[in-house]
């Protein structure tokens, strides 16, 4: 198996999933986004020494604007900054009682297919989505690119509405469907976990 060249990231907080990928994958190229600039100073100073990850302070949305994004909080250093989400919390203050949301942040969103264009990607090995809530919106304003430029794609999936507006599990199943996304790893319980899809339009 070819070994792979490109990782998008969006999402990547404390940073120990892209350090995974670096330290998995000789030779490739992360390309992280994370919104929250505090999330992203320490990111920049925990990877300065490494120049396969290439990092940007943005948020993935269905529209390139500033946006306003809801910061989580705990009372640790970073702690609940992973749950910040561009959409309101909503079920999330239920389910998850020690994370508050009393601060939000403007912040430059982007779609995928910006994303793609000013990182000068065409075709990326696994788009890695954990985006609380946005993943749906971000698929469907750059379908094209999702077709056209995505191997792999791996997301956290929900049957619980943990922000406003936030689509549920069988949405999202069913978008990535009609576009040619087949299911190989489901991790998704009651509440959420993560699943992969391969890209049948580039087998």
């Amino acid at each position: 198996m070819e070994s792979p060249k490109f990782i998008v990231e969006a999402g990547a907080s404390d940073g120990v999933d892209t350090l995974a990928f670096v330290q998995n994958f000789p030779g490739i190229t992360v390309f992280a986004a994370e919104p929250v600039k505090k999330q992203f100073d320490f990111l920049t100073d925990k990877f300065k020494s490494i120049g396969s990850i290439k990092l940007s302070q943005v948020a993935l949305s269905s529209k390139t604007e500033l946006v306003n994004i809801y910061i989580g909080r705990t009372n640790r250093e970073l702690g609940g900054m992973g749950s910040s989400s561009l959409l309101n919390p909503s079920l999330h203050k239920k389910y998850f009682p020690e994370i508050s949301f009393d601060e939000t942040q403007l912040t430059p969103a982007v779609t995928l297919k910006s994303f793609f264009f000013s990182n000068n990607l065409n075709i990326v090995d696994l788009l890695w989505l954990d985006i609380q809530g946005m993943e749906l919106d971000v698929m469907k304003s750059s379908k094209d690119t999702m077709q056209q430029g995505v191997k792999l794609l791996h997301l956290e999936i929900s049957n619980v509405q943990f922000y406003e507006g936030m689509p549920d599990a069988k949405e999202i199943r069913s978008f990535l469907g009609s576009i040619g996304f087949k299911c190989v790893i489901d991790r998704v319980g009651a509440i959420s976990g993560n699943a992969l899809f391969v890209n049948q339009n580039l087998k």
